[in-house]
């Protein structure tokens, strides 16, 4: 069954919510839609918690890079790389056999420089879906 959260509404009031533009609007937009198709609403959460939780790895690395005092770098950046495997094993997932998932492959699939901007693109508007829907739960 279709989430009522996850409808065609949903990435706007993400935007109106954090004040901020999507940078993989158009995408996650796609993405939601095939979602609702294949109802994996329970998918896409999860989706948005790894997308919360790498965006939040990777803030705590560029922190630690400029903090000399933080030792555990390579555990932050180990974990990192292991939770981005899992948020594109999961995009994956869900993209499979679907109108998006050359999009996937061209955008997202490999970690070359130029393919992980795009997945810190859309970890970081991940993480203000999970901001959007913990606020919607709190609040409901």
């Amino acid at each position: 069954m279709k989430s009522p959260l996850l409808d065609e509404n949903l990435l706007t009031e993400v935007e109106k919510f954090n004040e901020r533009d999507l940078q993989e609007k158009s995408f996650l937009t796609e993405l939601i839609k095939i979602v609702n198709q294949k109802d994996l609403s329970d998918k896409f959460i999860e989706l948005a918690f790894y997308g919360k939780y790498v965006n939040g790895l990777f803030k705590s690395l560029q922190l630690a890079k400029s903090n000399h005092q933080i030792s555990n770098t390579n555990q932050i950046q180990e974990d990192l790389i292991q939770n981005v495997l899992k948020l594109k094993e999961l995009l994956k997932e869900i993209v499979s056999s679907t109108e998006i998932e050359k999009i996937f492959n061209e955008r997202f699939s490999e970690l070359n420089p130029n393919h992980f901007e795009n997945i810190l693109n859309l970890v970081k508007d991940l993480n203000k879906i999970k901001k959007y829907l913990n606020y919607i739960k709190r609040n409901s």
